[in-house]
Formats: structure tokens, sequence, C-alpha cells
């Protein structure tokens, strides 16, 4: 009987918890919205995993203002300020969250990015294409040269450069395609970058460029408010670590880095900086910023991409203060209202 009556006794504070199970159900569902996204960024990181999250949970602007803020927020370890950024990083933020121009969608696209190019600067500016598919299935790889370079339109670094031909496993790209054209695999889900969330998939194809076996650089100009006003410079021979040096318009070496190490070697001036940052002075006068990416051939300048949202704005400068002055080089626009299909 003791034992009965201790059980009795214990039951009242056993149902306390579920007296109000609408609170309870809202915890939790609070706690799957926007803890388990940030689990899954610090311990998986998959593409999958990712866009899930993020296709889930981004169906309003007010979920993607805190997706974006918890992003930052493990990037970072503070506060996104939305109202009044100041940081370059932060001021990407916003532009991905209040910056819905249709014109950005279609230069992020690895492909109709060419149309808008071949209109500000011309053609001649551009890799010769080679062939453009919806599935990897309808390549015919017996009619591409002996050396190429595949592409996916709507991702970033998904691309199979191809030395060889004949080392080629057709299997192997057909696989490696079918896996970056799944939805999960649009860059819009792996950072809530706006401007790939509607980019139709495509398979491009273009030419191997051969001068960059020699002299691999490309010159990344970053453009605020449509003037070029700082360049990264990638250097990557696959032969020792990649190495990413910042200079201004001038081309006076600037004291920060961001995930790579700095080259300490001097670095000439390229022979057509005066062209690339004329070029990328067209190219960025309807956005607000944009980098502008370009190769140096023997010959001249040619494209490489656009890219709206450097690095995700997730990259840490050091020193930190950089972050800051390159901020103060962008003003913003006015929000811009999304258009509903």
């Amino acid at each position: 009987m003791d034992s009965l009556e201790r059980t009795r006794q214990k039951r009242p504070e056993m149902r306390a918890p579920m007296k109000n199970p609408v609170k309870l159900l809202h915890s939790l569902y609070l706690a799957v919205r926007y803890t388990l996204p940030i689990w899954i960024d610090q311990h998986t990181h998959p593409p999958f995993f990712r866009s899930i999250q993020y296709r889930w949970l981004s169906r309003t602007h007010r979920a993607r203002v805190k997706l974006i803020q918890r992003q930052y927020e493990i990037a970072f370890g503070k506060t996104l300020d939305l109202e009044a950024p100041r940081t370059l990083n932060g001021k990407i933020q916003w532009l991905k969250l209040f910056r819905p121009d249709p014109l950005i969608t279609l230069c992020a696209d690895k492909y109709r990015v060419r149309e808008y190019v071949r209109e500000k600067i011309g053609e001649q500016y551009l890799p010769k294409l080679l062939g453009v598919w919806k599935r990897p299935e309808e390549i015919d790889f017996a009619k591409l040269p002996e050396q190429f370079v595949l592409k996916v339109n709507w991702g970033s670094g998904q691309n199979l450069i191809c030395r060889d031909k004949k080392t080629v496993s057709e299997r192997g790209y057909r696989k490696t395609l079918r896996r970056w054209l799944r939805p999960f695999a649009n860059q819009y889900y792996l950072a809530l970058e706006w401007g790939y969330r509607d980019i139709p998939p495509r398979i491009i194809c273009e030419e191997y460029l051969t001068f960059l076996e020699q002299d691999p650089k490309t010159f990344k100009i970053f453009c605020f408010n449509g003037e070029p006003r700082v360049v990264q410079l990638v250097m990557d021979d696959k032969t020792q670590q990649e190495t990413i040096n910042y200079y201004d318009s001038q081309w006076n070496l600037l004291p920060f880095r961001q995930n790579f190490p700095n080259n300490p070697a001097k670095i000439p001036c390229p022979v057509f900086w005066e062209q690339m940052l004329e070029l990328a002075r067209k190219l960025s006068e309807p956005f607000p910023f944009v980098r502008t990416d370009f190769f140096e051939s023997p010959d001249g300048v040619l494209f490489s991409e656009l890219t709206f949202y450097s690095d995700a704005g997730l990259a840490r400068f050091e020193p930190e203060e950089w972050d800051e002055k390159l901020g103060e080089m962008l003003e913003l626009p006015e929000p811009m209202a999304e258009k509903t299909k």
C-alpha cells in the first residue's frame, strides 16, 4: 500500500508538463525550425541536408531573414544588423534579402549571362561555347574536342576540366553532372543566394583555356555602385597552396586576407589592367555590388563570370577592420519588392 500511495502522489507531478500541450508543441516546433539548422551547419555541411532545411524553412521572407541571421551568427559570432549594416559581409546578406532583381538571376546563370556580356561589351570577350544541354544523356562526347570544360550553370565550382579526352570516363562525367543538376545542388540552397533560385538548370561546354596552364591567375574585381575598387587576385597552379592577394584599382597591395594566405611575391600589374577595369565598369553599371571575374590571356582579356554574393558574404577578413572598410565603399539601394510568379 505504501508503494501504491507513493505512485498516486507522484502522478500529478508526472502529468504537470502536459497541462499545456499546445505550448509544448510550439516549443518543439521552434527547436526544430531554428536549432536543427544550426546543428546541421555546425556538424555536417552536406548539400543534401542543408537543401532540405532551406527548402523547408525559406518559404517566407521572414524565415529567410531568420536563417540568414543564424548563418551569419555562426560564421562571425555576432548578430547581423539588417537595419543599418556596416560591413561588406553584412551588406551582402542585406542584398540577398532585399534585392531580388531579375537581372541578377539572368547574370548569375553561367549560360544566359553570355547574352548580357555580348550586349554590354561584345562577344569577343567570351570563351567559345561548344554546347549546351538539359540532361547529361544528351552530351555526345565524340563531337567534343580533346580538351574542354563542362559546367553547370546554377552552381559554384561545379566544373569538369578535361585536359585529355582519352582519359575521361563518360559514365563518371554523366554521374557527376546528374548529381549537380538535382534541385538541392542549386547554389540558393547552400547559402540562400537569391539570384540562383530561379535559374533553369543547364550544362554548358566551353573551350579549354590552355594559357591558364602557364599563368593560372583569375582577376576578380569588386565593383561598388558601378565602380571597380578592389581586385582579388587568385593564383592556383595546382603544385602548391592556392594564394590570394588583394589590390586597389591602382594596383597597390592591400594588407588583408580571406580564407587563403597572401602570396609574398611582388606581382606586377597586368598588361591589360586598364582595359579590365573599363570592362568591369560597364558590366557592373546596373548593380549595387557585383564581382566581375576575368582571365588575362596573351591576346587580351576573357570574361569568366559575374558573382553577386562573393563567398556568400560569410568569409572573415583578417584584420577584421577591412570588412568595414570595404563595407563603406558600398551604398545600399532602396529595397526591392520581390515579384510573385
